[in-house]
């Protein structure tokens, strides 16, 4: 068996867990297994999925988090990846920046054969101060002596992270079975949530910079005006700053539309709640590729996105993006124009597009396969 040691997972089901967590499911277990080295915010903090990884036999590590006792967290980390060298061929780092690539560098000195930096986004949303655009201009340096492979979730999150290093595209594929339209869902999704009669707009992002809730709500305080009836659900959690989530609550009763606007919180039931949605709203400041929006028109959901995202993420006929810079207005009027479009199953844009994870989990498992007589980089460390 070949083990794969995985960072990136935290305590919330976000697009870069959902990710993983449908690669893992798909793996031969008896022929690849991951394990986890995981970064809690908080001591109680779980990672999401922990009983299901534990379950298969995986492996989670803890490491405080560096902001918390950096000097710890450098320390257990080399000491963890020295303890372990000779279990892993590989250790992938999945990130949104280049403003921490520690365990890569460590894994290079035990001599693990396999490095791999995952970018899974096209900018920091931070803003860079000088301090962090030095450490940033100094990870790539190092990056570049440490990384074996460089992969990325889309175009645009390859070239803004690696520059000219050539990269390899891993889609951010999802379970199709699971994903695509389903009448029946969608009846009973809608009947339980008493949506019956609504037009409902969705929304399923982390309260963050990047997923833009406060222009969403503007947006939707539009809709309202014309479309009384209209109904937006948010399903996603608060992690990190919370003042984008206050911000979004603090909009919604300026406009008087608490009645009108649901937080369901994070979810498992995601696949359903598409079902029930009418249309699917993401006014993203940036991304890499947005798994939730591929979920969307999987289920055949009319999108309605920023045109920041990348093309990659347009499949299906569905998908109408929409530049920022028009103002909540205009995009209220092109969300009503979806109002009262047919559904459609889009699995199968979805699977010629490359987004079925039961042949990209292959793809990546062959690979790691690959790597059963890799031998430790100089053998005597």
């Amino acid at each position: 068996m070949i083990r794969i040691l995985q960072l990136g997972m935290s305590a919330n089901i976000g697009g870069m867990e959902t990710y993983l967590m449908a690669q893992y499911r798909q793996m031969d277990h008896a022929r690849v297994q991951y394990d986890f080295l995981y970064f809690p915010e908080k001591d109680g903090d779980e990672m999401v999925f922990a009983d299901e990884v534990r379950a298969e036999g995986s492996c989670i590590y803890r490491v405080v988090q560096r902001r918390y006792a950096p000097l710890r967290h450098y320390r257990e980390v080399a000491a963890l990846l020295w303890q372990h060298r000779r279990e892993y061929r590989a250790v992938v780092l999945n990130t949104c920046s280049m403003d921490y690539i520690f365990p890569l560098l460590v894994a290079k000195f035990c001599g693990i054969p396999c490095r791999i930096l995952h970018s899974h986004n096209s900018e920091n949303g931070v803003p860079s101060s000088l301090p962090r655009r030095m450490m940033e201009h100094m990870n790539t340096w190092i990056a570049h002596h440490c990384v074996t492979h460089h992969w990325a979730c889309g175009e645009l999150a390859g070239q803004w992270m690696f520059g000219k290093e050539p990269f390899t595209v891993i889609h951010n594929a999802i379970d199709l079975a699971r994903f695509h339209y389903q009448p029946e869902v969608r009846a009973a999704k809608r009947e339980e949530l008493g949506l019956d009669g609504h037009f409902v707009l969705g929304n399923v992002a982390r309260f963050s910079y990047q997923k833009n809730h406060a222009f969403l709500i503007d947006t939707f305080a539009e809709v309202v005006k014309r479309c009384p009836e209209a109904l937006l659900l948010l399903v996603g959690g608060v992690f990190g700053d919370p003042k984008y989530y206050e911000e979004a609550k603090a909009k919604i009763a300026a406009y008087g539309i608490g009645e009108n606007v649901r937080f369901l919180g994070m979810r498992p039931d995601t696949d359903a709640l598409y079902q029930a949605f009418d249309v699917f709203v993401l006014p993203s400041h940036f991304e890499g590729l947005c798994i939730s929006a591929i979920e969307a028109q999987a289920a055949g959901l009319p999108i309605v996105c920023s045109d920041a995202l990348s093309e990659e993420t347009r499949v299906s006929r569905t998908y109408d993006p929409q530049p920022l810079s028009h103002g909540p207005v205009a995009w209220a009027e092109a969300i009503l124009r979806h109002r009262g479009d047919a559904r459609h199953d889009g699995a199968a844009d979805l699977r010629a597009a490359g987004y079925d994870i039961r042949n990209e989990a292959k793809r990546v498992e062959k690979f790691y396969a690959s790597l059963e007589g890799a031998s430790l980089e100089g053998e005597g460390v």
